[in-house]
């Protein structure tokens, strides 16, 4: 009891000693708090580095996913459109015009640099028409008559002719072989083919082989991970491994005999691997791509994490903790009394420096299109990948007001409709056409949110764009009619409930006319066939010039039959419209001997008014239509019945 009460008067004998104890007290204190922070911390950080390596390959698996979706639905549109188009279907008949059929393929080949080879293969399957590409970078080739093969018995050829009419068919992600010989150097090649029928008959297939190297890279290119891919049996289609410091190549082993397959390499895993549609062990993460792509080999994405990157993100977490550990040591000694609250004020702080830098990761500027504005609309953040897209420089964008984007052809209702769902609904998503810094439209598929402050008061909007110029492109060949310019049956059939929905929703009349151009028959008889086009073309432009308010539709329904679809007031309205186009075909003066009703051009129209009360469907009032069609024909010709 002596001893402890002269400790305490020594103490409290002066403020300098009060100072040390309290000194050495928070010191010891901290140095607790230090070494609680660190083993607390590693243990955390250990299990929040793979969950987050977890978390990153699905993330990763998703972000493939997408760009794979949209690269095969870009090359299934070329094959669409193809079979869509009338000159070839005429081709295939005649058998003439054979050079703009390979113009029209090669076309494709210089819009699309992965594009290896585009073939017409006849019903017998003799290759008659093709069209080469040496490499990416290359410019397309026609293959000459001489050159081209019997493919007849490829498996190709004969798995597309046995598929349904209209059916896309896919092939293996094999090595491109001529002659039954695989071509060096290796050129991974993936194929897309679809029957292609006239008149409910087989008239051969149109097949295009893809260059699948960029595929294969963008679907293995990972910063932590090693990806590789293997087939339903096991098969390795990309596999690299590392021996001795030398990496070592084992892809496409089924193809070139090398003695490696995923039961040698992964024997403990490779059933679940191969069996579930996605597994996760022990740094390995694997995913079945068939529900996303379809593939005869069932291919899977295996995510291998790598131990020496792993290594080097816990040996720099722990030098982290370590440096972290001390510097919460050392503050509690001179700053004593606020050692309590100075960790709390230093932790959210580094978490809130993390969240910036998550977000501001180098990945996601690099490959995603976004930007911040304020709400005077001006630019306050951008990534890599916009100013690769709009084709500024950060320095010219930050600052300028977004509009600076904007495209001519972009409405000022469609800004409105915006704002409006942005006030509203927070959020806004659709497509956008904008400009860039050369002045060239682009297409956009663009996801807007607003910011909120701690109020719930908007204070700005960040945005993600999508590049969907070259899908818009191919959209609009699959509607459009290749001899007319003018939107084509396909179209017509997915427009025309839509409007009559539209029309009846919003009360208003619209008329639907069915038109063909009088005795065509005789016409072509008489001039020929060229001459015939030559006037289905000078009919789809005086058309177009007679109907060419936004929301009307001018269509090629067939042959010689045209439609148009557009709102009218009134009964009378649709009947001058209609009479006003009839006078301007035959004011075109364009000889006819063979036509009973004029000594030019003549068209006879249908035209049906669609009330908003009409319970008619579109299938009757088409028919509808069509029969005062009929009627007008059978009167004489070269008029109008409504």
């Amino acid at each position: 009891m002596k001893s402890q009460s002269n400790f305490t008067n020594f103490v409290f004998s002066s403020p300098f000693n009060v100072r040390a104890l309290f000194l050495f007290l928070f010191g010891i204190f901290g140095l607790i708090i230090a070494f609680i922070s660190f083993f607390v911390s590693s243990y955390y950080e250990n299990k929040s580095i793979n969950e987050e390596l977890y978390s990153s390959a699905q993330s990763s698996f998703k972000l493939k996913i997408s760009t794979l979706k949209n690269r095969i639905t870009l090359y299934e549109n070329i094959v669409y459109s193809i079979n869509e188009s009338h000159l070839f279907h005429q081709y295939i008949q005649t058998h003439k015009n054979k050079e703009a059929i390979e113009e029209l393929f090669k076309s494709y080949m210089v819009a699309i640099d992965e594009l290896m080879q585009i073939r017409y293969i006849d019903k017998n399957g003799l290759e008659n028409i093709r069209i080469d590409k040496s490499s990416i970078t290359s410019t397309p080739y026609i293959i000459h008559t001489s050159k081209l093969q019997n493919k007849s018995n490829r498996y190709y050829f004969q798995e597309t002719k046995r598929t349904n009419k209209h059916q896309i068919w896919h092939s293996r992600l094999d090595l491109n072989e001529e002659n039954n010989k695989i071509t060096y150097p290796l050129t991974p090649t993936f194929r897309i083919a679809m029957p292609i029928y006239t008149n409910k008959k087989f008239d051969g297939i149109v097949i295009v082989n893809i260059f699948a190297k960029k595929l294969l890279e963008e679907l293995t290119l990972s910063a932590l991970f090693k990806v590789s891919i293997v087939d339903k049996n096991g098969n390795f289609i990309y596999y690299q491994r590392t021996s001795k410091g030398n990496k070592e190549d084992y892809s496409w082993s089924k193809y070139l005999n090398k003695n490696i397959s995923l039961k040698k390499e992964f024997p403990a895993v490779a059933q679940q691997i191969l069996s579930r549609k996605q597994f996760s062990i022990n740094g390995i993460f694997s995913h079945n791509l068939s529900e996303y792509f379809y593939n005869p080999d069932e291919l899977i994405l295996l995510y291998e994490f790598d131990k020496n990157k792993v290594a080097q993100m816990k040996k720099q977490q722990s030098n982290y903790i370590i440096t972290i550990a001390l510097i919460i040591f050392i503050i509690s000694i001179p700053i004593s009394f606020v050692m309590a609250i100075a960790p709390v004020k230093l932790s959210n702080e580094l978490i809130r420096t993390q969240e910036e830098l998550s977000r501001e990761s180098k990945i996601i500027d690099k490959y995603v299109a976004f930007s911040t504005t304020n709400l005077e609309s001006k630019i306050i953040n951008i990534s890599t990948a916009f100013c690769e897209l709009t084709g500024y420089t950060k320095e010219e964008l930050l600052g300028k007001k977004h509009n600076i984007l904007a495209s001519r052809n972009t409405t000022e209702e469609t800004y409105k409709e915006m704002y409006k769902s942005l006030k509203e609904n927070g959020s806004w998503s659709g497509e956008l056409q904008n400009s860039d810094k050369k002045g060239n439209d682009y297409w956009v598929h663009l996801n807007i949110t607003t910011i909120k402050d701690n109020n719930n008061e908007i204070i700005g909007y960040h945005s993600y764009a999508q590049n969907i110029t070259s899908n818009k492109l191919l959209q609009t060949i699959a509607i459009t009619d290749a001899l007319t310019n003018l939107y084509n049956r396909r179209y017509f059939d997915e427009v025309f409930e839509q409007q009559i929905k539209i029309a009846t929703r919003d009360k208003k009349f619209l008329a639907f006319t069915i038109m063909d151009i009088d005795h065509f028959k005789q016409y072509n008889d008489t001039y020929g066939h060229q001459e015939g086009d030559v006037v289905l073309q000078k009919v789809a432009l005086s058309l177009r010039k007679s109907l060419h308010r936004a929301g009307d539709y001018v269509f090629r329904l067939g042959g010689e039959e045209f439609g148009m679809l557009y709102t009218v007031e009134s009964k009378e309205d649709a009947f001058t419209l209609a009479e006003k186009t009839r006078k301007n075909i035959e004011a075109l003066h364009i000889e006819h001997t063979g036509n009973s009703a004029s000594k030019y051009v003549t068209i006879s129209m249908g035209v049906y008014i669609i009330d908003f009360n009409d319970i008619n469907e579109a299938e009757e009032i088409y028919k509808l239509t069509d029969n005062n069609l009929y009627e007008a024909k059978e009167s004489g010709r070269n008029k109008v019945v409504v």
